[in-house]
């Protein structure tokens, strides 16, 4: 050992002495302003609906060719869909009747999932988590055509402004739900 320096022993310690953990001191959490609202303990108190809007979705073709024989056939055609239900809040844009248009919201990830279902309950879907359409129309192939029928499907959502209650306070956050979906279908000759 060098001079000059002293091994733990020599200083009272012995060389396999015990560390002691480190205690993590929580900090503490800055302040919140009183614009901020706390959505951990919200739930809907009232709902306003206020528009209905149409997502076009995509198109479906199908084609009967009866070019090749001189009578016509009625053709069954099966339309179905399946399309997951969307519910979505626009916090961004939340307001409060005592805060305005400032207002900041914290705990969104815990409201959310609870808040969804009691929107979907509230505008009457119950917990459905899908939207269906099932339907079967029969379509006359006259001889010695070919015909295109499209079918476009489209999501209807519903937008609104959700009221969100809670211990402190109220605040208007805008909505959108998917539901209904629906098809528009057009026939055409070649």
């Amino acid at each position: 050992m060098p001079p000059g320096t002293a091994s733990g022993a020599a200083l009272g310690r012995s060389a396999c002495a015990r560390v002691k953990p480190i205690r993590r001191i929580p900090r503490a959490m800055p302040p919140l302003d009183a614009s901020a609202v706390d959505l951990s303990d919200a739930h809907v108190s009232s709902l306003r609906q206020a528009t209905r809007t149409e997502e076009e979705l995509d198109v479906e073709v199908r084609v009967f060719d009866n070019r090749k024989t001189s009578s016509s056939s009625v053709e069954t055609l099966g339309i179905n869909r399946r399309h997951t239900m969307v519910t979505r809040f626009d916090f961004q844009r939340a307001t409060s009747a005592s805060l305005g248009a400032g207002v900041k919201l914290f705990g969104i990830a815990d409201a959310r999932a609870e808040l969804g279902r009691e929107l979907r309950r509230t505008v009457g879907l119950d917990q459905e988590s899908e939207l269906s359409y099932s339907q079967s129309t029969e379509i006359t192939i006259p001889s010695r055509t070919r015909v295109v029928v499209e079918i476009h499907w489209k999501l209807i959502w519903q937008h609104g402004v959700c009221r969100i209650k809670t211990s402190a306070r109220s605040v208007d956050v805008p909505f959108s739900v998917t539901e209904q979906i629906r098809f528009d279908k057009k026939v055409r000759d070649k």
